[in-house]
């Protein structure tokens, strides 16, 4: 995950975005880590800043058979936080569900979502998170991967303050007398 925001700390807000790399921060329910998608098709005009399509291997193995794979992206955030605003923006080639610690946040059942992202709200909090998405992509008889591949695209953006914030006070000597 990234972070940015307006300064963190005391009276700013932080943003950690968590999303879809290829690079093993994502795996399978089994562990297996996922990887960028090569076989992009045309039909995936979808675009989320900072995430790329990810599958259980780069090019569709059979895109004959309907398959569903669970990804799952588990993210720590500071204890003392107050989450100001937590999103997932979400793509998917065909189908899909979230589970957002453990409950179901958001799903699509029309299968086409890879032509666009939905943006859903997300129950994040500080401490231990866990997002898993189950996609099912439809197989097509005679299609090649080129024609029917599998994708996940996804971010999760949570915006959070510090709760326990300690500022402290300086005060300039002005009489000299080694006492701020």
């Amino acid at each position: 995950g990234g972070r940015g925001g307006a300064g963190g700390g005391c009276g700013g807000s932080v943003a950690d975005a968590f999303c879809s790399t290829g690079d093993g921060s994502t795996v399978l329910s089994d562990g297996t880590p996922s990887v960028a998608v090569d076989a992009i098709h045309s039909g995936w005009i979808s675009e989320i800043a900072g995430a790329t399509w990810i599958w259980d291997e780069a090019e569709e193995s059979d895109p004959e058979l309907t398959q569903t794979h669970t990804f799952v992206r588990e993210f720590s955030l500071p204890e003392n936080i107050k989450v100001e605003r937590a999103l997932l923006e979400i793509s998917a080639d065909n189908t899909w569900q979230a589970r957002f610690n453990g409950e179901l946040i958001a799903a699509d059942y029309t299968g086409g979502t890879f032509r666009w992202s939905s943006t859903w709200w997300v129950p994040a909090a500080g401490g231990d998170n866990r997002l898993e998405v189950a996609v099912t992509n439809t197989g097509v008889p005679g299609a090649t991967a080129q024609r029917n591949p599998g994708g996940l695209l996804y971010c999760v953006t949570v915006t959070y303050t510090e709760e326990a914030c300690e500022e402290s006070v300086w005060y300039a000597d002005v009489d000299g007398d080694g006492i701020g």
